[in-house]
């Protein structure tokens, strides 16, 4: 491990002075004034939910001599939905300030986060460095920035995948499969549904927490075949199609949900008037 960090300062150092030199072919002379000290990448993610701690590498490169003391600090003034210390993550280290006893090596600042039951999407901070001793100079990554990725959403109890039941009503059939069910915001729904079609097909609902309950617009294109449009549909129990009736249901605690009266309609072509499938109860069951 030495001799590799040794290398990377060697590396780093000299390369910036071999591209200021005026004449290539001049000897490289490593000099005490480019000694510095940076972070090791400009960012870092870090799940919410992460048990584990995060470490964080700051690099000292030097050609001999003594090492530093290097302090550093959080910032927050970027961020319109901060990271907050002892609020969304802990700092393990004793202070902050690293000590660095050679002239190469590294550091480590090591980050926990908190996990909590709120959705308060990710969050950002960054560890700067404030100031070094003996003389070392800022490396060109002074600051890095830590992102907390949440791992609660509104939708949550809705996103995964449903074992799906029922009975085709207008052709007599069973009806089962398998539906994945994606959240693309903090109210919508993406649905991705087989229905007997043969290729994948997105329908997408809207979700209102407050009273529990899922909303797919009717008259939703599931594609286009050589029989017609086949839309997603719902229909009045007696199987007239509707356009402008949406299809609801009410989703339970675990996120189950019983939705009634829907199917897949051909509305144009020479199909047009006839159920692919129709239903009168499919029961939703979460995995």
């Amino acid at each position: 491990m030495k001799k590799i960090v040794i290398y990377f300062a060697s590396l780093v150092v000299g390369l910036s002075l071999f591209i200021s030199c005026d004449d290539l072919n001049e000897p490289i002379v490593l000099k005490d004034s480019d000694k510095f000290v940076a972070f090791d990448k400009a960012s870092t993610l870090i799940k919410e939910q992460y048990t584990g701690v995060t470490p964080i590498l700051v690099y000292i490169a030097g050609t001999g001599g003594a090492g530093c003391t290097v302090n550093f600090e959080f910032e927050y003034v970027d961020y319109t939905n901060p990271a907050i210390e002892d609020v969304d993550f802990i700092l393990l280290n004793d202070s902050k300030t690293l000590t660095f006893n050679s002239y190469y090596g590294y550091d480590t600042i090591w980050i926990q986060t908190i996990n909590n039951d709120d959705y308060t999407t990710n969050k950002m901070f960054n560890i700067i460095i404030t100031s070094m001793t003996n003389g070392y100079n800022m490396g060109a990554q002074r600051f890095t920035k830590v992102t907390v990725i949440d791992d609660e959403h509104p939708l949550g109890k809705l996103i995964g995948s449903y074992d799906v039941a029922g009975f085709d009503e207008y052709w007599g059939d069973p009806y089962s499969e398998t539906v994945t069910v994606n959240a693309i915001s903090e109210t919508e729904l993406e649905l991705n549904l087989w229905n007997g079609f043969g290729v994948p097909n997105k329908i997408y609902a809207t979700v209102d927490l407050g009273t529990s309950t899922i909303t797919f617009a009717s008259y939703q294109n599931f594609g286009n075949w050589g029989y017609g449009d086949v839309h997603f549909g719902s229909h009045d129990g007696s199987f007239v199609p509707s356009q402008d009736t949406p299809v609801t249901a009410v989703f339970d605690a675990n996120g189950n949900f019983t939705l009634d009266n829907w199917g897949g309609y051909f509305w144009t072509g020479t199909n047009e008037g006839l159920w692919w499938q129709a239903y009168y109860t499919t029961t939703w069951t979460k995995q």
